[in-house]
């Protein structure tokens, strides 16, 4: 079997097969890879007078060259993405938290609203709404309301990586040499 200068296989064995590099971000010679180098350009590093580098596949997923559905542009020796992420609050949809209050009151309590004084306590429980009112009785003692909404998560970051399975990249330092089309 043939190979293309410049091609990329997977290995599912722990040794580089003669002719083969692996895709590890190496610099290698020019002057004793001038058809690899032909190819590579300076795409993956090296400074193009002595020395180029080899992709560095390790840890990464591969995505094709081009633009993409959305637009986004992905030039060829391009890098991306992260192992992981710490979620911000710009990072998670918009949503609303319930407060839980306790008031006092001794008068009956009409629908949502509360007669606040001191004799009585009552938990009002998680209302979802965005005010609730609290009425004193002229001359009566207010309850004290002074509720609190305390964060949330910790702040950890998590994996942000599909399930995978590790194979050796390796790319051919010898072969046929691809024609243009």
């Amino acid at each position: 079997m043939d190979n293309f200068i410049g091609e990329i296989r997977l290995f599912g064995f722990d040794r580089t097969p003669r002719g083969w590099a692996v895709c590890s971000g190496q610099l290698m010679s020019i002057s004793q890879n001038s058809a690899l180098f032909s190819l590579l350009g300076v795409y993956y590093g090296g400074d193009g007078i002595t020395t180029f580098a080899l992709p560095n596949l390790n840890g990464r997923a591969i995505i094709g060259e081009g633009s993409s559905l959305s637009g986004t542009t992905y030039p060829i020796g391009s890098v991306g993405g992260t192992e992981n992420v710490t979620l911000t609050t710009n990072n998670i949809p918009s949503h609303n938290h319930l407060v839980s209050a306790n008031i006092s009151y001794d008068l009956g309590s009409p629908s949502a609203n509360y007669f606040a004084n001191a004799n009585t306590s009552t938990n009002v429980g998680n209302k979802n709404k965005a005010t609730v009112n609290l009425f004193a009785p002229q001359g009566g003692t207010p309850a004290p309301l002074a509720p609190a909404i305390t964060s949330s998560g910790g702040s950890i970051p998590h994996e942000n990586r599909m399930p995978f399975l590790v194979m050796n990249y390796c790319i051919a330092t010898i072969g046929i040499y691809p024609s243009r089309q």
